[in-house]
């Protein structure tokens, strides 16, 4: 005898923005703790050479919630708010401006 499971409808655009909602969280509360690895430990788990992440603020790299990419690299880096005209936080912050190429598997 087989039993047959109900598929759930699933609204695809409020899943997405849950996701998007999630993620979001790990960036402004990289700490609250998730249920995914997140961070440092994240990018080591992932296989990212620990080197690619020298020079990027801390802030940034405990909120990386990636998918493991097969190869990142930062093409370019640059304090992009030195000599700004006006004050900035984000200069306040050690942010910087970075490209960077990505690869999945």
């Amino acid at each position: 005898m087989t039993t047959e499971l109900a598929v759930p409808e699933v609204d695809i655009e409020a899943l997405r923005c849950e996701i998007r909602n999630e993620y979001a969280e790990v960036a402004a509360n990289p700490g609250k703790g998730f249920h995914f690895h997140t961070g440092r430990a994240l990018a080591a788990i992932v296989g990212y050479d620990e080197a690619l992440l020298d020079g990027i603020p801390e802030g940034a790299v405990e909120s990386f919630a990636g998918t493991g990419f097969e190869d990142f690299e930062i093409t370019w880096r640059a304090a992009v708010f030195d000599g700004a005209p006006q004050a900035s936080s984000a200069a306040y912050f050690g942010t910087m401006g970075i490209n960077f190429r990505a690869r999945k598997p």
